[in-house]
């Protein structure tokens, strides 16, 4: 496997580190510290001839995804799928100043065995009423095992030091015999948006 990494130039020094755990992958990098957008990271990920790309820097970043002031933090582990894969890391930083650093960005580079896996599309089944729980417990009952999960938001106010953080939605995710997948998900404000 051989993959572009492109990385924060501030973290020059810590590449090496990088380095180390793609030896024991058996991976093989090519890295940029360019600031990219998407056509300029496509086009270098394709005349260096990689399979795959992994970011880690929070400049390229904003141009790949939406929203106002993206972070690394917040994508980890996300797959974006332009003409080449995309894995979102963490800063190089993290291998050695998070306790569990290192682990999360093997987690993120065992995301590319995979990596030419065409994705599942994510669908689920929103719980809008509550004749739909006895429908989604019923299908639920059939699973091997369930996952489940809650999404949470954080409203910074300024009466409030640390913010006031709220449950948004929940969901369980049905792992059946077959392999298949099903996921029901409880709404808990913005019932109408997408999760």
């Amino acid at each position: 496997m051989r993959i572009l990494v492109n990385y924060d130039k501030a973290e020059k020094e810590r590449i090496s580190a990088l380095g180390y755990i793609l030896r024991q992958m058996n991976i093989e990098a090519m890295v940029t510290s360019s600031n990219l957008s998407i056509s300029e990271l496509m086009g270098k990920a394709k005349t260096v001839g990689v399979d795959a790309i992994v970011c880690a820097n929070d400049q390229t970043l904003r141009s790949l995804v939406p929203g106002d002031k993206p972070t690394l933090d917040a994508w980890r582990g996300s797959r974006l799928n332009f003409d080449l894969p995309v894995i979102i890391a963490n800063k190089l930083a993290h291998i050695h100043t998070v306790p569990y650093g290192s682990w999360l960005w093997e987690q993120d580079l065992n995301k590319l065995r995979h990596i030419h896996k065409k994705p599942m599309p994510f669908r689920y089944t929103k719980l809008l009423t509550t004749d739909m729980f006895s429908a989604a417990f019923a299908r639920m009952e059939k699973a091997e095992f369930l996952a489940y999960d809650i999404e949470a938001k954080t409203l910074k106010e300024k009466d409030l030091e640390g913010g006031e953080t709220y449950i948004t939605c929940a969901s369980w995710t049905a792992i059946y015999p077959n392999g298949s997948l099903e996921t029901f998900m409880l709404p808990l404000v913005n019932y109408d948006g997408d999760y």
